[in-house]
């Protein structure tokens, strides 16, 4: 049977394990933010968030950044970065009453989730603009979708919408990488920097960079099949294709985190994708497939899965060459032709994507007359006393539509309203930033589409991406090295970070799903100039000013004695690469040129540069009761190191539900 070969769900289970898995997510995004709000965000932190709040209009708190931080401050008397870190909290708060709690997994709780994330976005600034962040939030948006006033077939739309913002995200990650026009991804040689390169390596990382070369062209090659040819599989209403295309993209996940510290991005996405292991409304739905339908379908998989294969195998030429035992990968089409495919493929993603609507849409009516109910195949968990979720609960298809108000005008047709109303914004709108990889779909977006798109961006509800566009560190990883001294010419101190590689002898950190944002920031930077980051003159100042906040989120501090305190700074670029099999060391480094000059405490020229830039708090502000109390919750948060915060929040909230 489908079920033996690959694990099928119904909706109502599999909308169970989206909103579960939605909420674990929330929870650690929220409680890696609350750790580091403090050095980040703090009246005396590296990028304030007073200074984006302090000029709003108490009688126009919409027009604020963030209006909920703003008035959260306004109205309690509290510093802005204890508003925010009281965002967090909540945040963290409902991540587990909905993880642990069945009652919660509501539409209310999970729009507050997806309000309280984007509160943070929105003064975040650099340090949040990244596209998992993006796509927390505009699956957060149709996570309220998901949990929508119960159970009902317009569930089948929602869950439908998943797979279509898990089929953009990868699709348009695959394109860009090729319209990049990047001569490693057409080379198929990234891998040879990636691993090294990239921002946070594991000690895997150093290991599959020490696979032969052959392989690692194999694995781009590879990525591209994953990538492109695989995620409009997702749409199609072939459940067991649908499952043959998600699970590489699974794996392929989990060997990114196997090799890179991304945060919970790679966990988020494997979420997504297990949208496509909906096998039907019901169980018995799935079950009740006779033997004809179910050998068409897999017949039917084989051959879609099969052909897709074989045109990858010709476009990237994949040869096996049996005197070296070696798979040959080598692009075989010219970039005028890539062009043409590139066309095409988004033309036909996009038909695809709306007949695949459209059939979902006639599926939840065909449902509904025949009056399927999710309860009558999947039953509430057993309870150990009985009584609700107990013994004897589970209800006929009859009782259940009786009960729920069943049928196109009852409590279904008005979930089905919503998910409809709300679910068709959100799929129509998500054209217009996904479009933008192919001129010619965009153009086509009729306007009035385009205008609501325009009209609604300050939510967040659709967003563009395109991950790993361009690869860096083809002569060596760049890596800022920041020193200090009690005097101006030395000695110079090198400052460790948390996570990012210094100490060549010391072994590439594991962090995730936690993400040490300071850290990739001093990624970012090291690809350009400080004039252009200005937030690195502000990290500079807190250093020089010893921030006991700003100290917390590093590995070392070495200027503890009070004889000899930091009085000047300065930054040097290395170039970094991982050493040689066989030597003691992780790394070899060599410097390239003087990142930042030599930097002193309070000078002028600095102090009036953070102002123009908002990076520095003008106002000041009262430690109030409230405030005393969030940085004694924070004090106590600070005894762990920051991974193990997270890991330790996330465990509980798992744990928790386990009991509940």
């Amino acid at each position: 049977q489908v079920r033996a070969m690959v694990y099928l769900m119904d909706t109502a289970r599999l909308k169970r394990f989206l909103l579960v898995g939605q909420s674990v997510v929330y929870l650690i995004a929220f409680s890696s933010i609350f750790y580091q709000i403090p050095a980040l965000y703090s009246e005396t932190g590296i990028a304030p968030v007073a200074a984006k709040i302090e000029k709003c209009d108490p009688l126009d708190p919409l027009n604020c950044a963030s209006p909920l931080v703003f008035v959260l401050s306004h109205q309690l008397s509290i510093k802005p970065s204890t508003a925010l870190q009281i965002v967090a909290l909540l945040g963290i708060f409902f991540s587990i009453c909905t993880i642990a709690i069945r009652a919660t997994r509501h539409f209310v709780f999970y729009l507050l989730l997806v309000l309280l994330y984007l509160s943070i976005v929105k003064v975040g600034d650099t340090f949040l603009y990244f596209q998992w962040d993006s796509l927390l939030l505009e699956s957060g948006w149709l996570m309220t979708v998901v949990a929508a006033t119960g159970n009902s077939p317009a569930d089948l739309m929602s869950t439908y919408l998943v797979r279509f913002l898990a089929a953009r995200l990868m699709f348009a990650s695959g394109i860009v990488k090729l319209q990049s026009m990047c001569p490693t991804w057409w080379g198929l040689s990234a891998l040879d920097f990636h691993f090294e390169s990239q921002c946070l390596p594991t000690p895997l990382a150093w290991v599959a960079h020490h696979q032969p070369e052959w392989l690692r062209r194999l694995a781009v090659a590879l990525t591209f099949f994953v990538e492109i040819y695989l995620p409009p599989m997702f749409l199609l209403p072939i459940p067991m294709l649908r499952a043959l295309a998600a699970i590489p993209n699974i794996v392929f996940m989990f060997a990114i985190m196997a090799t890179g510290n991304y945060n919970f991005f790679n966990i988020h996405f494997a979420l997504l994708c297990m949208a496509c292991l909906e096998g039907g409304y019901t169980s018995s739905a799935i079950r009740g497939r006779g033997m004809g339908r179910r050998l068409i379908e897999f017949i039917v998989s084989l051959a879609v899965f099969g052909a897709a294969a074989v045109h990858w195998a010709m476009m990237f030429g994949i040869q096996f060459e049996p005197k070296t035992s070696t798979v040959l990968s080598k692009i075989t089409f010219t970039k005028a032709e890539f062009a043409k495919m590139t066309k095409l493929g988004t033309s036909v993603f996009v038909h695809v994507a709306v007949v695949g609507f459209v059939l979902v849409f006639l599926e939840f009516l065909v449902t509904v007359w025949k009056k399927d109910t999710p309860t009558a195949a999947t039953p509430e968990p057993k309870s150990k006393k009985g009584g609700k979720g107990g013994k004897g609960e589970k209800k006929t298809d009859a009782m259940q539509t009786k009960q729920s108000g069943g049928g196109i005008f009852g409590a279904t047709g008005r979930h089905a309203f919503f998910v409809l109303f709300f679910g068709s914004f959100l799929f129509w709108t998500s054209f217009v930033p996904f479009t933008q990889i192919d001129d010619a779909a965009s153009n086509r977006i009729p306007d009035i589409i385009r205008d609501m798109h325009v009209r609604t961006r300050n939510f967040e509800f659709t967003h563009s991406y395109g991950l790993f566009r361009r690869m860096t560190g083809a002569e060596g990883r760049p890596e800022i090295v920041i020193e200090g001294s009690h005097a101006p010419n030395g000695p110079w101190k090198e400052i460790e970070f948390f996570s990012k590689p210094g100490d060549v002898n010391a072994a590439p950190a594991v962090v995730l799903p936690h993400q040490p944002r300071l850290d990739w920031q001093m990624w970012f930077a090291a690809l350009g100039a400080y004039q252009h980051n200005p937030w690195f003159l502000s990290l500079v100042n807190r250093l020089l000013h010893a921030d006991a906040n700003v100290i917390g989120q590093l590995k070392n501090w070495p200027f503890k004695s009070k004889k000899e305190p930091i009085a000047f700074v300065r930054a040097q670029l290395y170039h970094y690469r991982f050493s040689k099999p066989g030597s003691k060391a992780w790394w070899t480094r060599s410097l390239q040129h003087e990142y930042m000059p030599v930097m002193a405490k309070d000078t002028p020229a600095i102090l009036e540069f953070l102002a123009q830039n908002s990076l520095i708090a003008t106002k000041t502000y009262k430690t109030g009761p409230i405030d005393k109390a969030i940085d004694q919750l924070h004090t106590q948060a600070r005894q762990l190191p920051q991974n193990i915060f997270v890991w330790s929040t996330t465990a509980f909230g798992v744990l928790l539900s386990l009991f509940l």
